[in-house]
This record gives C-alpha cells, sequence and structure tokens, in this order.
C-alpha cells in the first residue's frame, strides 16, 4: 500500500519499516511491527485517518506514546533523542497532565523513570 501512494522503501528491522514520502511536502511514513494481539489493541482505539486516504487509521494518542517510550526503551540509541522529543512534543501540543496516574503509569510500563522524570520537570516549567 505505502508503494501505491508513492513511498519509497528506505530501510527495516526486525520491528520496523521506513519509507521515505514521495514530495518533499510529506512525512516519512514508519511502521512498526506488532504481535497480532498488540495490533489489536492498537487497532480497537485507532482513529481515521484523512479522508483522502480511506481505510487507513492511525493509532490514538497515548498508544502513539506508549510505542514511542516503547522506542526510548528498547530501540537503538540513534533513536533515543529523536523519539524522547517526539514524547515531549506530544505531551506539550495536547497539554497532557504527566502527574496523571494512568500517564504515569503509561510512561513507566513502556518508557523509563529517567523519561517519566524528566517529562515531570519539563512540563513543570510550562
Amino acid at each position: 500500500m505505502a508503494a501505491e501512494m508513492g513511498f519509497r522503501f528506505r530501510s527495516e528491522g526486525p520491528t520496523f519499516l521506513q519509507f521515505d514520502p514521495p514530495s518533499n511536502d510529506m512525512l516519512p511514513l514508519d511502521l512498526m511491527l506488532v504481535n497480532d494481539e498488540t495490533f489489536a489493541k492498537l487497532a480497537a482505539d485507532a482513529i481515521p485517518g484523512q479522508p483522502e486516504v480511506s481505510g487507513v487509521k492511525i493509532v490514538s494518542l497515548l498508544h502513539l506514546l506508549a510505542l514511542k517510550c516503547h522506542a526510548i526503551r528498547y530501540g537503538h540509541r540513534g533513536r533515543i533523542v529523536k523519539d524522547a522529543d517526539d514524547v515531549i512534543r506530544l505531551v506539550q501540543v495536547h497539554r497532557l497532565d504527566v502527574n496523571r496516574d494512568d500517564l504515569r503509569e503509561l510512561f513507566l510500563k513502556y518508557g523509563t523513570e529517567e523519561l517519566y522524570e524528566s517529562l515531570r520537570r519539563l512540563c513543570a516549567e510550562d
């Protein structure tokens, strides 16, 4: 489907595929590969994508945060800063209260305590 949309394959790993966009005004496409059980959980809360791309769904904000935290915890070192920056920006843009019990549990379950404490400090400064 990515190729049909004009995306060009860039790289792959054991749990991901990455594609470059067909034009500079589009974002790259990163796909994380998960088992059926995890996919079912993600799909249950997914939201519809843009109307011009029928049938595409996007993971919920909380699931995106969990995936990013998981990538920080278990991914390769070259992605940690990028993924941590993504998490920080998602929290800030959506004005999430990282002190909420459910968010704290999410960050500690899928991420690291260091990430969670950094988020708390950054959000307290805002």
